[in-house]
């Protein structure tokens, strides 16, 4: 009997006491105001003041775990991005660049090969004619691993969040050799970065296809083709119109269709 009279005690003291603190829970900045320590005179309201360091206590933890998860991805990116010089210089740029990509989690082709290079570089006398390093961190300083290139034909940076326009004027350094290039799902590249693509003369083909920051996709294909004549441009229409602006003359209209229609027949 004396037990669960106890008991029934017990559970009607969390009560009392989870209504008493309610507030202080829902409103921690104001229970620390009004109960700090200079005021807390009794058990109940240094309690209180214990509660209210806890939650505040809580909170600047989680904020600065938050602070540091970006430090260190941003640390990530700056190290996995990093030249890698000493590796040129030891074993030269081929196996300095291979080495890279593959630690991007990236892939590599040699020149010559059909087979495809993961995880470790198992050889030192190689001639990269292929890189792929699709959905990886690469940014505009890794590429600097890619610059001195003189072989390579297939570069792939399909989906890579940091490749911008400024990343795609560095590809000018490829131009001699590049013949395929895919930036599908880079969503920060422009038209203004597209435009710098000039300069890759030997394209073949050329993969824009999901680039939400490009507007007038039909106009900017038609730029592609005059700038790269040789080149199949993938994923841009040069028919789709849904998106040119309204306010386009007309003879404007004419001049654009009359282009399409020209490069629509291509003999065979």
């Amino acid at each position: 009997m004396a037990e669960a009279l106890s008991r029934d005690l017990s559970k009607m003291a969390a009560r009392m006491l989870l209504r008493h603190c309610r507030g202080l829970v829902l409103s921690p900045s104001y229970a620390s105001s009004r109960y700090s320590s200079r005021t807390a005179g009794s058990a109940t309201n240094s309690f209180k003041v214990k509660v209210v360091q806890f939650f505040n206590q809580h909170f600047h933890d989680l904020e600065d775990i938050l602070a540091y998860s970006s430090i260190a991805r941003n640390w990530k990116v700056k190290v996995k991005n990093r030249s890698y010089n000493k590796t040129r210089e030891r074993y030269g740029k081929e196996v300095a660049a291979a080495t890279f990509v593959l630690n991007l989690n990236g892939r590599v082709r040699c020149r010559g090969q059909r087979r495809w290079i993961h995880g470790r570089l198992k050889e030192l006398d190689i001639c990269l004619e292929g890189i792929d390093v699709s959905g990886s961190i690469i940014n505009f300083d890794g590429l600097e691993n890619l610059a001195s290139l003189k072989f390579l034909r297939y570069l792939d940076l399909s989906r890579c969040p940091s490749i911008d326009d400024w990343c795609l004027s560095r590809l000018g350094t490829l131009a001699g050799s590049l013949e395929e290039l895919s930036l599908a799902g880079c969503h920060q590249v422009t038209e203004k970065g597209l435009a710098c693509l000039c300069h890759l003369q030997n394209l073949k083909r050329l993969d824009v296809s999901d680039l939400p920051r490009v507007p007038y996709k039909g106009l900017v294909c038609i730029l592609l083709e005059e700038m790269l004549p040789q080149c199949e441009i993938v994923g841009m229409d040069m028919t789709a119109w849904d998106e040119v602006d309204q306010d386009l003359d007309t003879e404007t209209h004419q001049d654009v269709e009359a282009h399409t229609a020209s490069r629509s027949w291509r003999p065979t």
